[in-house]
Parts: C-alpha cells; sequence; structure tokens
C-alpha cells in the first residue's frame, strides 16, 4: 500500500521525466535547425565564421554582439558583427583567389595561434 508521501514522489518524479523529455525535444530541435543553418552558409560565410572564432577578443557578454545576431540557431548577416566579418571574408578571399576558403580559414587561425 502506497502512502500519500510515495504517491507524491511518484508524481513528482513523473512530472520531472515528462519535463525532461520536452527539454530534450527542444534541444534536438533546435541542434537540428543550427546544423541545418550551418550547412546552408556559403564558403564565405563559413570563412567569417573561423575569422570571428580566431580572431575576436572582445567579450561576448556585453563587447560583441555576434552571439546576439543568430536567432534560433540562424545568423543575421547584415547585422553589424556577421556583416563585418563577412565583409572580412570577401576580403581575404579577394586577395587570395586562388587559395580556396577553407586553406585560408587554416591559415588565419594558425597565424592567430602565433601571435
Amino acid at each position: 500500500m502506497e502512502t500519500s508521501g510515495s504517491t507524491q514522489a511518484a508524481e513528482y518524479a513523473r512530472r520531472a521525466v515528462e519535463k525532461a523529455k520536452r527539454d530534450l525535444a527542444l534541444a534536438q530541435d533546435r541542434l537540428e535547425r543550427t546544423e541545418s543553418a550551418e550547412r546552408a552558409l556559403d564558403s564565405e560565410q563559413k570563412l567569417a565564421v573561423e575569422l570571428h572564432e580566431a580572431l575576436c577578443t572582445w567579450n561576448h557578454t556585453d563587447g560583441c554582439g555576434w552571439h546576439y545576431e543568430v536567432k534560433d540557431g540562424i545568423a543575421d548577416w547584415s547585422r553589424y558583427d556577421h556583416a563585418n566579418y563577412l565583409k572580412r571574408a570577401k576580403a581575404l578571399a579577394a586577395e587570395f583567389p586562388s587559395i580556396d576558403h577553407e586553406t585560408l580559414g587554416a591559415i588565419v587561425i594558425q597565424s592567430a595561434k602565433r601571435v
């Protein structure tokens, strides 16, 4: 025979499991949207992401708006920081047209590590 306390504990556990399942489903959906958005990036946008990761030295709480310009895993490339790094990526690609964007990103990352 269950006591009132054990019934309440079982109900609490059931609700916690249901909430965890909902949270997991939301996180999986968010991850799928983010991965889909990443696959949709063109090579210059991918280079811009790499440039930001390698070169940005601003505080990402209040100094750099990069992460604030992303909603539901999708970047708004017209916003200031994304547009700025995209402009840099395009300039770099134009300066070295014979080097593919992936290699350019690797060169920048290695150069940034040496500084």
